[in-house]
């Protein structure tokens, strides 16, 4: 038990001062600096704050509608037997809460189709696909190692606080490990691992930090990726402890970042579907053979 402790905790170690590498390179090649964004133009899409309030009402709408059929159908119940762990039913609403936001999509995609050529600007149609699709991948290699060690460096700092480690995965992640259902297991790597990037870009990075550059912040972009990062980092409290905040907003910050850099939604798309995808693959893979 020594040997392995002593084990985990070099790589704990590794993994913070990687972090540490990837964030001064980060400085190093001026990527964190005022001048990050001056090679792309701002986008030309007419968002408004209104327009993040109407999707807000009809996010809120929907999901009301979908709990009341939900509830119906006492899939609000759990179903995890014994353990009261929920599985099944958990993975159904989980799936049915991502698709709750579709109605604001709808809205954010006829609003931009209507405004000339703005699915372009809006970053859904490129004419290189292939090169933001890169990028993405990129981004990911990086972002892995920078997310783990912030991670791991928080849950240091949590344990010698409060004398235990953390646990500061999704709750998600939580119900994967415990779960002994592939049905349930399969709709939650679908849910979180395809739909809920693709959903929440358009809507944090898209909607969001669109509306937050036409209220006049287009040439002081930093702050508006900040804000649409913590407003990201919120919507997902209660399902992530405290602990694991900090990393959901730096991740916030770094897709806030590659959309600003590109000017295309895509890079983001794919960083967070191959980050979510690589934790789920890391649970069922690792973490649910050693439970």
């Amino acid at each position: 038990m020594e040997i392995l402790a002593s084990i985990l905790g070099a790589l704990d170690l590794a993994l913070i001062l990687l972090a540490a590498l990837i964030f001064l390179v980060f400085i190093w090649l001026g990527w964190l600096g005022p001048r990050a964004f001056d090679s792309q133009e701002p986008r030309s899409i007419n968002l408004t704050i209104a327009d993040v309030f109407l999707g807000m009402i009809l996010m809120i709408s929907s999901a009301h509608l979908i709990g009341i059929v939900l509830d119906e159908l006492r899939l609000m119940e759990d179903d995890g037997g014994m353990t009261g762990v929920p599985t099944l039913h958990y993975a159904i609403r989980q799936l049915f809460g991502q698709l709750a936001q579709l109605p604001v999509i709808v809205y954010v995609l006829v609003r931009v189709t209507r405004q000339g050529d703005g699915l372009r600007s809006f970053g859904i149609l490129s004419s290189q696909p292939n090169s933001l699709m890169g990028r993405g991948v990129l981004g990911l290699v990086f972002t892995i190692p920078l997310i783990l060690g912030i991670g791991t460096l928080v849950a240091a700092i949590s344990e010698l606080w409060t004398g235990e480690r953390p646990q500061i995965a999704h709750q998600m992640l939580e119900q994967v490990v415990q779960s002994h259902s592939l049905e349930a297991i399969f709709l939650m790597v679908v849910s979180a691992g395809i739909i809920a990037p693709l959903i929440e870009e358009v809507i944090y990075r898209g909607l969001l930090q669109s509306a937050l550059l036409n209220l006049g912040a287009v040439h002081r972009r930093w702050p508006v990726i900040v804000v649409a990062a913590s407003w990201f980092t919120l919507m997902h409290y209660g399902a992530v402890e405290w602990q694991g905040m900090p990393s959901l907003f730096i991740m916030g910050v770094i897709l806030g970042w590659l959309y600003e850099r590109t000017g295309s939604l895509w890079p983001s798309i794919v960083l967070h579907m191959g980050f979510n995808l690589f934790n789920m693959a890391l649970v069922i893979l690792v973490l649910r053979d050693v439970n």
